[in-house]
């Protein structure tokens, strides 16, 4: 059985919430977005996705923290969890976010497709 994948986006960008609609959707998969710690928290708590895209600069937080604070509880640390960042991070950096890796603005395509079927599938 085929099941749809959702995957949660928490990026307070406006741009990025499009780019990731667009390019998603078109490949079938459900997409959810947040803009911050909270609203994050409730969508994952209402219903768990089965990959996460957060931006490591999330308004005011850090979003490496949310990554780090969602792999510390038991019941979700098996979901993937991507940094986004308009620098590259380096692997201690992903490693101390306990981040399954990170992808680097402006983002391409095929990797980032690639980079999706290797967390899901």
């Amino acid at each position: 059985m085929n099941t749809i994948k959702t995957i949660l986006i928490v990026d307070d960008d406006e741009m990025i919430h499009r780019f990731f609609n667009l390019f998603l959707a078109r490949e079938g998969y459900r997409i959810t977005f947040s803009r911050d710690r909270e609203s994050a928290l409730h969508s994952i708590n209402s219903q768990a996705p089965d990959l996460i895209f957060i931006d490591i600069n999330l308004g005011d937080e850090n979003g490496g923290l949310l990554c780090k604070d969602l792999k510390d509880q038991g019941n979700l640390q098996d979901i993937p969890i991507l940094l986004i960042s308009g620098v590259e991070l380096s692997s201690d950096e992903c490693k101390k976010f306990r981040a399954d890796g990170f992808v680097t603005k402006p983002m391409d395509i095929r990797n980032l497709k690639e980079l999706i079927k290797s967390c899901l599938f």
